[in-house]
């Protein structure tokens, strides 16, 4: 098939092959470099080495509880970690380990002191001391859009000066393009600033107008994380420094009285928009318009000789899938009788 190609086809062809077979082993490589790499971070090495044992084999460290209970085999590299158990994030360790020729991982809860045990060498893997804030951490709720616009008009209640000349009639479906953008006012409201453009009877249309939505099943939804410092990769070697959090700091909890004095985790509250979660929606307006004619009414617009068409509308909205959303209203305008109107935009956060 490639041979009845013209040459400059098979040239084509011929290169889109070598670029399909290059990212194909790229791919592959970084994946197999993700899946047998234990190195990064804070290594075993570096851990066996804080504690005088730097000639200790890190390969066949044992992980085990604090009853002497086996957790993981053939240890390669630890660093801290977040699980969630219920409503509440947890101390937890990842553990990288040796089978056979590769490195796999697993995350394991770190409620009590582990050890790292080799013969009669024991390092000890202690919990960061815990601290809680109270107060929600402020976050980006603002948010940005664009997308199609199509509209089903009713009758048109214009003079008779515009287009053909004939009053009434005006019955179909009108694309053009949606603009929005804003943030919250309160728990669960949102008031943006939209615009909009498309033509209309010959001519340009351009809404402006405020938009108020409320979402009635909650909008936002508080989310915790837990953040070490001085990093995830801390652990206490033999003659560390501990570390003391600020004064202002929220109240301790958890394991703040013991555990590992030169790192400490401090739990952050923060607000996060529910990815699923549909709303209601008011808005309200005028229609600028582009173009001209002569009309005795007067008033602000792109063309000062046509005159300002008023727009109120509502109607609800569903995302899709992020960052896309659909809503689907009714619109009313001294342009119009009536219009229904279908959004599909792009909104992100």
């Amino acid at each position: 098939m490639i041979r009845s190609l013209s040459p400059v086809m098979h040239r084509i062809v011929h290169s889109l092959i070598v670029i399909a077979l290059g990212l194909l082993s790229t791919c592959m490589a970084a994946r197999a470099q993700g899946v047998s790499s234990c190195d990064s971070c804070m290594t075993l090495r570096e851990i066996v080495g804080e504690w005088g044992h730097a000639g200790a084999s890190g390969a066949s460290f044992e992980l085990r509880g604090e009853r002497g209970g086996l957790l993981v085999e053939r240890v390669r590299r630890i660093t801290r970690e977040t699980i969630h158990q219920g409503d509440r994030p947890r101390q937890g360790l990842h553990v990288w380990y040796g089978a056979g020729d590769r490195c796999r991982d697993t995350i394991i809860a770190a409620n009590e002191a582990l050890l790292l045990r080799q013969g009669s060498v024991a390092i000890p893997i202690l919990p960061a001391r815990e601290f809680v804030c109270d107060e929600l951490l402020s976050t980006n709720t603002l948010f940005v859009g664009g997308g199609a616009l199509l509209t089903h008009a009713g009758a048109e209640i214009e003079e008779p000066e515009i287009g053909s000349g004939k009053e009434g009639g005006f019955d179909q479906l009108i694309p053009g393009l949606h603009l929005l953008a804003g943030g919250p006012v309160m728990k669960d409201v949102e008031i943006a600033l939209g615009g909009e453009v498309f033509r209309m009877h010959g001519r340009i249309r351009i809404p402006v107008f405020a938009h108020l939505r409320w979402r009635p099943f909650g909008g936002m939804r508080t989310e915790s994380t837990l953040h070490y410092v001085p990093s995830a990769c801390q652990f206490m070697g033999p003659g560390d420094k501990g570390l003391e959090p600020p004064r202002s700091l929220c109240a301790p909890a958890g394991a703040s009285g013991a555990g590992d004095s030169t790192v400490y985790v401090v739990e952050e509250r923060r607000p996060v928009p529910i990815p699923f979660s549909p709303f209601l929606y008011g808005e309200g307006g005028f229609i600028l318009n582009g173009g001209g004619y002569v009309a005795i009414e007067q008033g602000p617009s792109l063309n000062n000789r046509v005159p300002v068409r008023n727009i109120i509308g509502a109607g609800v909205g569903i995302p899709i899938i992020y960052p896309v959303v659909i809503t689907l209203g009714y619109r009313y305008s001294s342009l119009n009788a009536g219009a229904m109107v279908l959004t599909l935009t792009a909104e992100f956060r």
